[in-house]
């Protein structure tokens, strides 16, 4: 199996940037999407706890994806922590068999 590049996303000042607004579509089985973040401070200072920003959507195992970033944290309770979440975009329910996703950090 081979790993394709699918996109980058460049968030900065607590926003996604315009100019990553295209995605790499790739039909892999293994796939990647780099997400920086740039002036983190700021970024952080602009985000309020448990809001997040989303990268732009990307194509990997032939399922659409993006990953929602927040940077205090998901909940009240993680305000010190970043939080990070895979998410499935296009999730079907009567699908034969259950989309599985792993990531690194």
């Amino acid at each position: 199996m081979s790993s394709r590049f699918a996109g980058v996303s460049v968030l900065a000042g607590g926003e996604l940037c315009p100019s990553t607004a295209s995605s790499f579509l790739t039909s892999t089985d293994w796939g990647y999407h780099l997400l920086v973040v740039q002036d983190y401070s700021r970024t952080k200072q602009a985000t309020p706890t448990v809001e997040w920003i989303s990268s732009r959507p990307f194509m990997v195992g032939g399922h659409k994806w993006c990953i929602d970033y927040f940077p205090n944290g998901y909940t009240e309770s993680c305000a010190n922590l970043i939080s990070l979440f895979v998410n499935l975009l296009d999730d079907d329910d009567d699908a034969e068999e259950p989309v599985k996703g792993k990531f690194n950090v």
